[in-house]
């Protein structure tokens, strides 16, 4: 086996219609430059196979060799956990993917660890009374889908008739969050790799409460301070996560953790500084093999 080769794992529904968007030629390079061989890979064409012969992993429909490691940029956590049961490793685990993609579990652990986030309610009953809720949490309420990134799933309910509404529509589990009136449209987004701060961006809207640059938001650099790195590298640490996405609101007397992705998107810092995050990716990656 080739110490050096890996995969990358994507899924379709990320493939952009414009070529010059997707970032596959730029992660191959920049694997290149750390001495590492990648493929790129997409979820849907990988089949998993358990049988009294072992696990076994097909791509398009043939038996593929295993790599020695996966970076994932999908939340395909059952692929990850036979890459790890087969001994590849993977970039994240699926153990720190499935903390990061379900946000009760965020919420959960990041209390465990005392660090500060909004207050936070889930309840498998959702009939829950719009009364009830504002007494805990305020009369204006973030509702999230439990997955979801990119801010998609999250809703704002300002009054009764609004949260009955989308109570009504949304297909998913949901959780229930007090509303940051101090952050409206505004977040830090703070990039963590193995334990370190690489970037930071400050993004904006004028239009939405979600300040996500893939939501309309604008960017900007944004330096921080130590007290704010380290309660990023600590959400990302509590959540077991090597690479992330931390975003941090802006709260009456301090920093507030909103949400760890576990597979963050580096647009935002393309577009607001020269840190090359790709680069930073497999730098850490050659230096843990």
């Amino acid at each position: 086996m080739n110490r050096n080769h890996g995969w990358i794992i994507y899924s379709k529904k990320s493939i952009r219609p414009d070529p010059k968007d997707n970032a596959f030629d730029w992660m191959i390079e920049e694997a290149k430059k750390a001495g590492l061989n990648v493929e790129i890979l997409f979820e849907e064409d990988i089949d998993l196979i358990c049988d009294n012969e072992g696990l076994k992993i097909l791509y398009q429909n043939k038996f593929k060799d295993i790599p020695t490691f996966v970076l994932l940029r999908s939340y395909c956590i059952s692929i990850a956990k036979q890459l790890e049961l087969l001994g590849v490793r993977t970039y994240n685990t699926s153990t720190a993917l499935s903390n990061s993609l379900n946000k009760w579990y965020t919420h959960q652990l990041l209390t465990i660890k005392n660090i500060k986030m909004p207050k936070t309610l889930f309840t498998s009953n959702n009939s829950i009374s719009y009364e009830k809720l504002s007494r805990q949490l305020g009369r204006k309420i973030i509702i999230k889908e439990i997955h979801g990134s990119k801010g998609e799933g999250v809703f704002l309910a300002e009054s009764k008739e609004e949260f009955e509404y989308i109570i009504k529509n949304v297909k998913e589990n949901i959780l229930f969050q007090e509303y940051i009136e101090t952050s409206c449209g505004r977040d830090i987004r703070v990039h963590v790799i193995g334990n370190r701060v690489v970037a930071s961006v400050l993004r904006k809207s004028n239009k939405d409460f979600r300040s996500n640059y893939s939501q309309g938001g604008s960017a900007f650099s944004y330096d921080i301070d130590s007290c704010i790195e380290k309660i990023a590298v600590e959400s990302t640490k509590a959540l077991g996560l090597e690479i992330a996405g931390v975003d941090l609101l802006f709260g009456e007397e301090e920093i507030l953790v909103c949400e760890v992705n576990g597979i963050p998107g580096f647009r935002t810092i393309s577009a607001t500084s020269k840190i090359n995050i790709p680069r930073e990716i497999f730098n850490y990656i050659k230096s843990t093999l």
